[in-house]
């Protein structure tokens, strides 16, 4: 499958169809999904806030403890223009797991985990940027032994707003195992090159439209939902970047003139800041 680089995009409103065209699976958000480059295991603040005038990043790296489940995501991958408060995630369901060959960013510490069912991160923003308040808008994780029903579910309050199956990036990153496909096994120094019939890599899910407040990691039998380096963020200006999808056929049939409307008029407001 033919695939498309986000970073040397245009902002025009050509781009914007190609993201929203992109969209793994549409509700009532639209939210574009990229990859980055193979053994990328962190999001990175800096690029992921663009030229917005107002970002925040935060991530959860499961290397220590959370009290009572709850995450406030304290490390700051970035923080753009006069953006306040935080954000934290109670994690309700979830398994911790010591690294191994499946997962465990760095090849240290813990990760996130379930088998044979789901579990849930309820999200509380307090951010404030340019003086309003702002949800979360952008998330990013490390998945790790990538499965074919490893499914993750946005939702906004007890709405669900989107859905992404992963189908097509499996597809996408190339079949497992291949010595020469760089997606193929763990990348970290202590388990490197093991679980090379799996594919490892760092998603990241852009909500172009509006915010979320949950996300639901599913997986319904014992093959394991890992991952790593949850990250949470608000960005004032979405510029994807990483790598999308070309479009199936058909796929532009999925957006309405309203949603590129939407995005245009998003697009336009955020240069006349």
């Amino acid at each position: 499958m033919k695939l498309l680089g986000a970073n040397g995009w245009s902002r025009s409103a050509l781009v914007a169809l190609v993201y929203a065209a992109a969209v793994a699976t549409l509700h009532a958000d639209t939210i574009v999904v990229t990859y980055d480059a193979a053994t990328v295991q962190t999001a990175s603040g800096t690029p992921l806030c663009g030229t917005s005038t107002e970002c925040w990043i935060g991530e959860e790296t499961f290397t220590s403890a959370l009290p009572g489940g709850t995450s406030s995501y304290s490390t700051s991958l970035g923080n753009v223009g006069p953006v306040s408060g935080g954000v934290s995630g109670v994690y309700a369901g979830y398994t911790r797991t010591v690294a191994d060959q499946y997962g465990g960013a760095g090849g240290t510490g813990d990760y996130a985990d379930v088998t044979g069912g789901s579990y849930t991160i309820t999200l509380t923003s307090t951010l404030t940027a340019a003086g309003k308040t702002v949800g979360v808008n952008y998330f990013g994780l490390w998945i790790s032994a990538l499965d074919a029903d490893n499914v993750l579910q946005f939702y906004n309050g007890n709405t669900l707003v989107f859905t992404w199956t992963p189908a097509q990036t499996i597809a996408g990153l190339g079949a497992c195992p291949n010595s020469s496909n760089l997606f193929c096994g763990n990348p970290t120094t202590n388990f490197h090159g093991q679980d090379n019939g799996e594919q490892f890599v760092f998603l990241n899910f852009y909500d172009v439209s509006a915010t979320f407040t949950k996300i639901v990691f599913n997986e319904p039998d014992s093959s394991g939902f890992e991952s790593d380096n949850h990250t949470v963020g608000y960005i004032s200006s979405i510029v994807p970047v990483g790598t999308v999808f070309t479009p199936e056929p058909g796929s532009f049939a999925l957006l309405s003139l309203g949603t590129l409307a939407l995005i245009g008029l998003r697009r336009r407001s955020s240069r006349g800041r």
